[in-house]
């Protein structure tokens, strides 16, 4: 089979060019053909193996395109990449590579196309297209990686033991594909995840996580979270979120499964936006509510404090994947209201109506009227409005708004006085009410 129509981009008879200068082969491989045959919109990126050196055919792309772009270079990787247009370029040079158990650092040799495809991870990304004048646009196809793509499969060129042994972050990259692009991971290939899930263990936090926001940015993250779950990756990776997955009942009053309603959460979000943060804060926004569960006689099932409990433990995962700063704070902030999509507005006669969207696909709340209402805030705003009460104020505010506690109960539960609690809750929203003076209609 042959491409060459497709290859009408200027790089590629550059790319060409330089390789007979060098007197190199080259090839571009991995997501640009796959997702050439499968239809897809082109990435903004494209992968050339050469068989020889990569640095050496960059450095000479460079020398031969109108602008002569830089050349970054990483030596101690082979490759090397440049801008052409709106477009990055990596080029690395063919080889084989073997691994030490208790690593996912390669020892790398120069190798052959043939040692090339090997390595990689899925027959659908070790499809090349020769840039070599005598067979230009000729698809190498040595895995049956166009059948895969016909038939939706996501497998592995090797043994699948071997191949995520190697590289465990492959195991998270079947899952990732196979969400991305609505296929089906090959049956030995799901089984091999499920036996070598405990190395994901040995792969670094921010690879972790950069594959979890791939993941969670997909237009259904609930099909990736259940593939991790359903093969004991998301118990290593997220065990917060899994301890969720767990339905109790004690005389005649259960409660919901969290786990999967959260899943429902985050599906439920994402036609209403890509920002991989809010779908994050709506992925742990009841993840305080496995260790706060308690059975009450009188209110059956609660998760009292789970806001507060949920919002650092939020703080606890990204600290653990390396996040900081500002975005992991509000994921934090957000996990402590225990909501992922709420409105809240103030209503007259100092009473507060709290609108869920949890369950709903809309970003905006209809409100019926608005001659009652005396301000109407975002969730952050309203957010940072609650956080900046005194600590005895916000709490009891809390727990009588958002868990609908009574005083009496809020006072059992705080060792307060009833009258205490009345007088605090009056109190944070008079503030409140102050406040929002400045946003009134």
């Amino acid at each position: 089979m042959n491409y060459k129509s497709a290859l009408h981009n200027t790089i590629f008879e550059v790319i060409s060019k330089a390789s007979v200068e060098l007197n190199v082969e080259s090839y571009v491989i991995g997501g640009f053909v796959r997702d050439l045959l499968l239809g897809r919109k082109f990435k903004k990126d494209i992968d050339i193996v050469a068989v020889g050196s990569g640095i050496e055919l960059a450095l000479k792309v460079s020398e031969l395109l109108p602008k002569k772009p830089k050349v970054q270079v990483f030596k101690n990787y082979g490759t090397a990449m440049l801008r052409f247009e709106d477009t990055e370029i990596e080029f690395v040079g063919a080889r084989k590579e073997s691994y030490h158990f208790e690593s996912r650092n390669p020892v790398v040799e120069n190798g052959t196309l043939e040692d090339d495809q090997n390595r990689r991870d899925f027959t659908i990304n070790a499809l090349a297209l020769s840039l070599n004048p005598n067979n230009y646009g000729d698809l190498v196809d040595p895995f049956n990686g166009v059948l895969d793509l016909e038939n939706k499969t996501i497998k592995t060129p090797l043994d699948p033991d071997i191949t995520y042994s190697d590289d465990p972050l492959r195991m998270m990259r079947a899952i990732r594909f196979a969400t991305q692009l609505g296929f089906e991971i090959e049956a030995n290939s799901l089984a091999s995840i499920t036996k070598n899930a405990e190395r994901i263990s040995i792969i670094s936090g921010e690879r972790i996580v950069d594959e979890l926001n791939k993941i969670i940015s997909t237009e259904k993250p609930s099909t990736g979270f259940l593939l991790l779950y359903k093969t004991g990756l998301l118990d290593i990776i997220l065990p917060e979120l899994t301890a969720l997955n767990q339905v109790e009942e004690i005389e005649g009053h259960t409660h919901k499964n969290n786990f999967y309603h959260t899943l429902e959460v985050v599906d439920n979000i994402c036609p209403n936006t890509n920002d991989v943060w809010l779908r994050w804060s709506a992925l742990l926004h009841d993840i305080g509510k496995a260790p706060t569960k308690r059975f009450n006689k009188k209110q059956g099932w609660t998760f009292h404090g789970h806001e507060f409990l949920g919002g650092k433990m939020a703080k606890k995962i990204f600290e653990r994947y390396g996040y900081t700063g500002a975005r992991m704070q509000m994921i934090a902030d957000e996990a402590a209201i225990s909501k992922a999509s709420l409105h809240y507005y103030f209503r007259s006669k100092e009473k507060w109506k709290i609108v869920s969207l949890e369950e709903k696909n809309d970003e905006v709340y209809e409100i019926e009227s608005e001659d009652d209402i005396l301000g109407y805030l975002s969730k952050q705003e309203i957010l940072l409005m609650i956080q900046e009460l005194p600590p005895s104020y916000r709490l009891v505010f809390n727990l009588y708004v958002f868990e609908g506690l009574k005083h009496k109960e809020i006072a059992e539960q705080l060792g307060i006085g009833e009258g205490t609690s009345k007088s605090n809750l009056a109190d944070a929203r008079r503030i409140l009410q102050k406040k929002l003076s400045g946003v009134t209609k």
